[in-house]
């Protein structure tokens, strides 16, 4: 964050969660169960610090 890269560190915790099955089996991987999450996140990021 010191970099103020944002964005590469949004991606950067999607793709964490893109390569985690979800426990429960309900969903491909932890990004997909997350999705509105996500969704949420990158709104708020974007609302913060101006990501885009």
């Amino acid at each position: 964050m010191n970099d103020k890269d944002y964005m590469g560190l949004l991606k950067f915790e999607v793709n964490g969660l893109k390569g985690v099955n979800d426990p429960e089996g309900k969903y491909n991987n932890l990004a997909d169960k997350y999705n509105d999450y996500i969704v949420a996140a990158s709104y708020l990021a974007l609302q913060f610090w101006g990501v885009k």
